[in-house]
C-alpha cells in the first residue's frame, strides 16, 4: 500500500507500541522547550499536534503543558490530528484508559483539573481547512511531515493556522537505523534488493533530515507561493538517542509498515529468525539508534 494510503497507516498503527520507547525520547526532547516558546496570549493556549499517530507525541506534549499550565496559571487545549482514524482511535483509548503510563496519566490528571483539554480530529495535514486562520499558539509535528505528497502544502497550512508570534516545532529523522540499516539488509536477503540502495520510502524521506532542506521548505523556497518564514526565524538542533526492541517486534511490522510492505509480502517467522541470528546482542535484543532534527519556526508578530 502506498505511503499516502489511509489503509496503509491504519495497518501500521498495529505495530507502533513496541517502538514508542524509542520514538518517545525524541518527542519529549522536542516539546520540552515549548512552554518557553509560547506567545503571550489571553485565554486558552491552543496547540495542534499534527500526524499525532497513536499518541506518543501528544502525551509527551500533554505532560509538558500540564506542568506549565499549573505553574503559569493558564489553560491549554490540544487537538491531535492525523490522516488515520484508527491511530486516533488508539490515542483516545489510551487517554480514556484506567491504566496509563506516566505521560498519559499526567494528561488525564490535568484534564480532570480543568487546566488542559485534549481532543482529536481526523485531518489531512495538507488540508487543515476545518480550522480557522491564526488560531493556534503552537503546532507540533513529530516524524510526520515527510510522508504527505506535498509537504509544501503542509508548511503553508502551519503558517496559516499560527497566530503572530506562534511557533511550529517539527521533528524529522536525521538518522534512524531501522529504515537506513536494518530494513535494507532484510530487503537484500529476502527480496534481492540492492544492499547499497535505500528503500524507496527511506530514500524519499531522507532529505527531510537535512537542515538545509527543511529550512528551504519552511522559507517557502520549494514552490511558487509567497515566501513564509525568514531564515532568522528558524532554529534547528539535533537530538541523539537509542533504545532496544525484540526481533519479533520488527518482524511483526514487516507486513504493516509502508517502509517494508511496499516491497511485497513477508515471511515474518523467517525474518524474525534472521534478525535473531544477525542483529541481536547477547541479551537477544536489537539496539535501535537514531538522531532527530528538531526545527523551531516562529511566525513573527509583524506578519
Amino acid at each position: 500500500m502506498p505511503a499516502d494510503s489511509k489503509d496503509s497507516w491504519n495497518s501500521a498503527s498495529e505495530g507502533y507500541a513496541p517502538f514508542e520507547a524509542f520514538t518517545g525520547q525524541f518527542t519529549r526532547a522536542a516539546c520540552v522547550e515549548l512552554p518557553d516558546l509560547l506567545p503571550e496570549t489571553s485565554g486558552t493556549v491552543r496547540i495542534m499536534d499534527v500526524a499525532a499517530g497513536t499518541g506518543a507525541s501528544t502525551f509527551a506534549l500533554g505532560k509538558q503543558m500540564s506542568d506549565h499550565c499549573r505553574q503559569a496559571r493558564r489553560t491549554a487545549a490540544i487537538v491531535a490530528t492525523d490522516f488515520s482514524d484508527v491511530m486516533l482511535k488508539t490515542l483516545m483509548q489510551k487517554f480514556n484508559a484506567t491504566a496509563a503510563d506516566s505521560e498519559v496519566a499526567a494528561t488525564q490528571a490535568a484534564a480532570k483539573e480543568g487546566v488542559l483539554e485534549l481532543t482529536s480530529q481526523v485531518a489531512d495535514a495538507q488540508d487543515l481547512s476545518a480550522f480557522a486562520d491564526g488560531t493556534f499558539s503552537a503546532i507540533t509535528c513529530t516524524f510526520g511531515i515527510m510522508f504527505p505528497p506535498s509537504p509544501e502544502k503542509v508548511v503553508r497550512e502551519f503558517w496559516r493556522l499560527l497566530m503572530p508570534g506562534g511557533v511550529a516545532v517539527v521533528t524529522t529523522w536525521h538518522y534512524n537505523n531501522i529504515p537506513y540499516d536494518i530494513l535494507p539488509d532484510i530487503a537484500h536477503v529476502f527480496k534481492g534488493h540492492s544492499r547499497f540502495k535505500d528503500l524507496p520510502m527511506a530514500a524519499a524521506t531522507h532529505k527531510f533530515g537535512q537542515e538545509c532542506y527543511i529550512r528551504r521548505l519552511f522559507r517557502g523556497d520549494l514552490d511558487s507561493g509567497p515566501k513564509l518564514w525568514k531564515d532568522s526565524d528558524l532554529s534547528a538542533r539535533f537530538v541523539a538517542g537509542s533504545s532496544v526492541c525484540l526481533p519479533q517486534h520488527l518482524a511483526a511490522m514487516m507486513n504493516k509498515n509502508p517502509l517494508s510492505s511496499d516491497l511485497g509480502d513477508w515471511d515474518e517467522a523467517a525474518v524474525e529468525k534472521y534478525l535473531q541470528d544477525h542483529w541481536t546482542g547477547e541479551n537477544g535484543q536489537i539496539i535501535l539508534r537514531g538522531t532527530a532534527l528538531v526545527l523551531v519556526a516562529r511566525k513573527t508578530k509583524s506578519e
